[in-house]
Order: C-alpha cells, then structure tokens, then sequence
C-alpha cells in the first residue's frame, strides 16, 4: 500500500471531500526533500518512502523508454537506463539508503519499514537494475523475497510466486 510522501507537500482544502487520489512524485519534489532524507536522525520509515518514490520514478522512465523502443521485452533486466542526471543523483543517494536500512540487524520478523527496504534489495538483485550498487544475483534475491513476504511485505508474496514459476515449481508458486 502506498503511504504519503515523506515529507508533506501543500495543503489541499480542507472545505471540500477527501481525495482519492495522491500526486505522484517528481524529480523536484524528491529533490527538495532529499536532504531531510538523507540526515541519519531522519525516521528510518519516512526514509524507506522516499526511496520507494524514488525507484517508482526509476520505473516509470524505463517503462516509458520500452515503449519507445522497437526491442523491448515485458520485463525489462539489465541496468536501467537513466538519461536525467537529476534522477541519478537521487537514485545514487536512494540505493545507499536501502541497503543501510535493509542491513538493520532486527529479529523476525521484521519491521514493516525494513522488510520493504529487503524487499526493494531483492528487486534491484533479480533484474540487476543498478549493477554498481548491487549486483545482479537471483539467488540473494529470492532469499530476500522470501524474508521480506514472512515479515509481512505482502508484494513479496507475489514475487516469490513468479520466482517459483520461472523454475516450474507449480506446486510452491500456488502456495
């Protein structure tokens, strides 16, 4: 589920109904918050969204680059082809911050905030998306979708299902 950006933005008027829906994030607003962020007193949680958003915007580039592109695949594997340098500066600060906070030494199962950062640890090692910060390595990932999905990521799940599809294992990828 989708938690509010860390930092808040504008107001929206309090006269009329709830929104339903929230903006998504941008480059200059994950800019700006980007040094509240990156202080270590920062709550680990509100940093973890961050980063989320940041990796979204990773997402939607390269979405929208395969679309563009006469060879695309459905997933796309590999690095991600990042054109904006204002969106590698984030991301160059994002990847640190989710390993730091995917390495917390915690019992199972884990806080909430901490199983997503594991969980977008896995992400990064089973498409190899950012080489230089963590290398491409499905076995580290599945260890880490399992871990995040029995601390209660429940997109883990999900993951681990088509994980145990890409190996046939049709028994497991059900359960």
């Amino acid at each position: 589920p989708r938690t509010s950006s860390p930092l808040p933005g504008p107001s929206p008027s309090r006269d009329g109904p709830p929104s339903l829906t929230e903006p998504l994030p941008t480059i200059a607003i994950l800019s700006v918050q980007q040094s509240a962020i990156h202080q270590p007193s920062a709550d680990p949680s509100r940093r973890i969204t961050w980063c989320r958003d940041v990796l979204s915007l990773v997402d939607r580039a390269q979405q929208l680059h395969a679309r563009t592109s006469p060879t695309s695949t459905d997933s796309p594997t590999g690095p991600a082809q990042i054109d904006d340098p204002e969106l590698q500066k984030l991301v160059d600060v994002a990847i640190p911050i989710i390993l730091e906070i995917a390495s917390y030494r915690s019992p199972d199962p884990l806080p909430i905030h901490i199983a997503e950062a594991v969980y977008m640890r896995a992400i990064c090692a089973s498409t190899g998306t950012f080489p230089t910060h963590i290398r491409h390595d499905p076995r580290t990932a599945f260890r880490d979708f399992e871990r995040a999905a029995k601390s209660g990521f429940h997109a883990a799940w999900f993951k681990l299902g088509r994980e145990y599809e890409n190996f046939a294992d049709l028994q497991h990828a059900k359960d």
